[in-house]
């Protein structure tokens, strides 16, 4: 039995399909909480896993580099099971090389994955947490916040803009408080 009990809560997880998304949603799961699963590709194993597992989850393909597609899971998510009470900005993408030589459409859409979509998704969902008062940001950043590595250029820029997330808490915070 876990100390931890998240029962009557929605969590939203990006990138939910594979990997430390995957992780992630399967452990709200296993603590009672219900799930969104949002990734721009099938998700259908976590899905099945949480099921499997006795919890409750809902799939949405969702690109959160697209407005629309955030939009639209955000919608997809309430009408299923209610205002989100946490989101987890987990989605994110790396293409190693050095910046002298990435090409700027690289070094954006790495940026709006890795970043501007965190905002699209803290928006989206947070604006049903703001109507309930509460609820919980929680975004993923790797050690390149704090500690670039080589040949790591847009993602480590990304990652020590989401690594300052206490602003966006503070944003949400007045107007919530």
């Amino acid at each position: 039995m876990s100390w931890i009990d998240l029962s009557g809560e929605v969590a939203v997880v990006t990138g939910a399909g594979a990997g430390i998304g995957r992780g992630i949603a399967l452990g709200l799961a296993d603590v009672g909480a219900t799930l969104v699963l949002l990734d721009r590709e099938d998700a259908s194993s976590t899905l099945d896993e949480i099921a499997s597992r006795g919890g409750r989850s809902f799939f949405v393909r969702c690109d959160v580099t697209d407005d629309g597609s955030v939009g639209s899971a955000a919608a997809q998510s309430l009408e299923t099971f209610g205002p989100a009470t946490i989101l987890v900005n987990n989605a994110g993408t790396m293409r190693a090389g050095q910046l002298v030589d990435m090409p700027i459409a690289d070094w954006q859409q790495i940026l709006s994955l890795n970043l501007t979509g965190y905002l699209r998704c803290a928006q989206a969902f947070g604006a049903q947490m703001l109507q309930r008062g509460q609820g919980s940001l929680i975004h993923v950043a790797s050690i390149s916040a704090r500690a670039p590595q080589s040949f790591s250029g847009a993602y480590a820029a990304a990652d020590r803009r989401t690594g300052r997330r206490r602003q966006c808490r503070r944003v949400l915070g007045e107007r919530a408080g």
